[in-house]
This record gives C-alpha cells, sequence and structure tokens, in this order.
C-alpha cells in the first residue's frame, strides 16, 4: 500500500486505464460510469506528474472527484449520441437481408406487423405484397422493417 501512495502518479494512471478498458471491454460503453472515472483518474494522474497539481491523497481525491462529474456533463451528450447510432447500426445489420415469410398482406401503409424478439416491427413494402410470400429486409427505419419479395433463386 505504502508503494502505491509514493507512486500515486502513476497508480492514478493505471488505474484509470484500467477503469477505461473495463468500460469498454467488458461493459461495451454500455454505463459510462467508468469512463468517466477513468478519465479523472487518468487526467489527475497526468496534472499530478506534470507538477500542475502537488502530489498528495487528498488532492489527487479532491481533483478526481471534482472531475467525474465535470466530464459526465461535458461528454454525456456526445457518447450517448455515438452509442446511439452504434446500436442503430448494429440493429440495421442483424436485419438486413433477412429472411421470412409474411403473416399478412404487406404494402406501404405499414399496418401489418412482424414480432421477434420481442419487438412488434410494422412492414412496409413500395408494392403491394400478399401473405405467404417470402420476402427479405432491404431496410431499417425505427421500428419499420421495409421488404421485397425473394425472387426465386436469389
Amino acid at each position: 500500500m505504502d508503494i502505491l501512495l509514493h507512486k500515486l502518479p502513476e497508480t492514478l494512471m493505471i488505474c484509470g486505464i484500467a477503469a477505461i478498458v473495463i468500460e469498454v471491454a467488458v461493459l461495451s460503453f454500455s454505463t459510462f460510469i467508468l469512463f468517466f472515472f477513468g478519465a479523472a483518474l487518468l487526467l489527475t494522474g497526468l496534472t499530478i506528474n506534470f507538477g500542475l497539481l502537488p502530489e498528495d491523497f487528498m488532492t489527487a481525491l479532491l481533483s478526481v472527484g471534482g472531475l467525474t462529474p465535470l466530464l459526465a456533463l461535458i461528454l454525456w451528450l456526445p457518447l450517448k449520441s455515438v452509442q446511439h447510432s452504434l446500436a442503430q447500426d448494429s440493429l440495421y445489420g442483424a436485419w438486413l437481408w433477412r429472411k421470412f415469410v409474411l403473416e399478412k398482406d404487406v404494402d406501404s401503409s405499414g399496418d401489418s406487423h412482424y414480432s421477434s424478439s420481442g419487438v412488434n416491427w410494422r412492414l412496409k413494402s413500395y408494392e403491394p405484397l400478399n401473405k405467404g410470400t417470402l420476402v427479405e429486409v432491404t431496410k431499417v427505419d425505427h421500428d419499420v422493417l421495409w421488404v421485397r419479395p425473394l425472387i426465386p433463386g436469389g
């Protein structure tokens, strides 16, 4: 424990990097809390290392305690939008070109629905399609799956 306090800047930076790695690799950026905490630890360690802050435990504690919510306020919206766009991309990729048989007639009105994995998707098509038609998803737009008839042999 004594060596950790004697090498306070290095300890803070290592703990900060570890927290960021856990947030990104293990939690897949789902909470951001460890990211903000890790960034605060890393920044505090760097400022102590460069001599901008005194090397003592209380200063480090106050710095990390102040930087964590400050970073959260500054970075929350940009990170949330990145998280949302990544989720949309993975959702889009998961549904694109998926094939299934229509249970109801489908047209451009979106009155037909398709349930999968607990989600009730609205179905739309640029051309009227009859029940029993084998279709593939060509576009995902929020809660709408755009489908087209699958060409035999395609």
